[in-house]
């Protein structure tokens, strides 16, 4: 992968939805026509520049916001805090959301909870992220699937972009 490696989440029936150089993304084989849980890795080239940990944390707080409150998806909580990994600038995020039109949802409204860590790369031109993403209704989110997501992340490993 173009500036990192990861591994894929542990634990039973996750499957690679799709791979090129900068993205791959798997998905979970779950019984629950309405319980859904992906997780994914990117690398995305950045025009803008950081020069603190907190401008890149105020960054991506805004690129959440703005991406996620559509007619379908509204977040209804946010936190975004400062990290690193290997000396990088990360930020850790996290997010919860109401999803009004999901797929085999029948009209119900579902809960979104995604998580996820975005770094800075190289000479701070390069995004590399990875993160989770779990849609369910409440009685169907959270307990060990949270724990393969987290595993996927701590997977994360910056390699130089090749």
């Amino acid at each position: 992968m173009y500036g990192y490696e990861i591994l894929p989440p542990p634990g039973d029936n996750w499957f690679e939805m799709t791979r090129d150089r900068h993205n791959l993304y798997f998905g979970k084989r779950i019984i629950s026509p309405t319980h859904s849980l992906i997780a994914m890795a990117l690398s995305v080239a950045l025009e803008e520049s950081f020069k603190t940990p907190e401008s890149f944390r105020l960054h991506v707080a805004r690129q959440l916001s703005e991406k996620s409150n559509d007619r379908r998806n509204t977040i209804i909580a946010m936190a975004v805090q400062a990290a690193r990994l290997d000396g990088a600038f990360c930020v850790r995020y996290q997010t919860r959301g109401v999803d009004r039109r999901a797929p085999n949802a029948k009209g119900d409204i579902l809960i979104a909870e995604t998580v996820g860590l975005s770094c800075l790369h190289g000479d701070g031109k390069l995004l590399i992220d990875a993160s989770y993403t779990e849609r369910g209704r409440t009685d169907e989110i959270g307990g060990l699937l949270q724990d393969e997501g987290e595993a996927f992340i701590r997977g994360l490993k910056l390699t130089p972009p090749i």
